[in-house]
């Protein structure tokens, strides 16, 4: 015999799954009601586990899988959810737009104002830069930079607007 078989066969006995060579009769016997004791189990639980997964225990209060309609009010409960999230998205990115929009004027408003002043070199247009490509970026549109004579009054043309305040 091979070194694994002895091992097979010494764990095998040392575990009582086997009765031994020289077992009484009454040995061999309990150990038969012992295995056929363990089928019995194992075949009772394997059954009242599939009757509970099929909802067949429902009086012992095991309801089972769920049941189709079950499914359907989940299934809609999460079509309104994602609905109303959607929505919330859409109204989040609206604000955001609209603040960008205000932001983009802000900043184009004060650089025309420091253009007029002759100061060019404030970092305006770096920012509307910036807050350009996020609203193109969430819009899917460019965003059209009013030219700087609809803030401020320009020194060469004396020309005002009513976004100008005068």
């Amino acid at each position: 015999m091979s070194a694994w078989n002895n091992f097979v066969s010494a764990s095998a006995h040392w575990f009582g799954l086997v009765p031994s060579v020289d077992a009484t009769p009454e040995d061999r016997l309990a150990w038969d009601q012992t295995v056929a004791l363990g089928g019995f189990v194992f075949l009772v639980f394997g059954v009242l586990h599939v009757f509970a997964a099929c909802g067949w225990l429902y009086w012992m209060g095991i309801q089972g899988f769920a049941t189709y309609g079950q499914l359907l009010e989940v299934h809609e409960d999460i079509e309104e959810v994602a609905v109303s999230v959607e929505e919330g998205v859409h109204d989040v990115k609206q604000i955001r737009l609209e603040s960008l929009q205000r932001d983009i004027a802000d900043n184009r408003r004060r650089q025309c104002i420091a253009i007029a002043a002759g100061d060019p070199s404030l970092p305006y247009a770096e920012i509307i830069r910036g807050a350009r490509a996020t609203h193109d970026a969430l819009a899917n549109i460019p965003y059209d930079v009013r030219p700087c004579i609809e803030y401020v009054v320009m020194p060469r043309t004396g020309l005002t607007t009513p976004g100008s305040g005068q």
